[in-house]
């Protein structure tokens, strides 16, 4: 990236600008010739944007663990709810057989 960066930082684009002068109205009294970048510091914004991009693949890998975990302690409530389930079922059949 850092390497496409500068070869387009190396790009200029020719640029002329009119110059007036005030003779009886505005007219063109001569033309600057120069030029100018076609994209300021490309360089650093690549690398800038590739380092973004690199924190939030970190970001999201991140989450997808917290989301592991999640699901994990998910599941284990979900199995501790499955015996209190069991131990009230057995607990009713108890009083159940008590009552008849």
């Amino acid at each position: 990236m850092n390497t496409l960066g500068r070869e387009i930082d190396k790009i200029r684009i020719p640029t002329v600008q009119p110059k007036f002068i005030d003779v009886v109205g505005k007219v063109v009294g001569r033309l600057e010739f120069g030029e100018s970048q076609l994209v300021d510091d490309a360089a650093n914004r690549l690398q800038q944007g590739s380092a973004r991009l690199g924190q939030i693949g970190n970001d999201l890998q991140t989450v997808a663990s917290q989301l592991r975990e999640l699901g994990k302690a998910l599941d284990q409530a979900g199995k501790d709810l499955n015996g209190v389930g069991k131990q009230l079922e057995q607990g009713g059949r108890t009083l159940r057989s008590l009552i008849d």
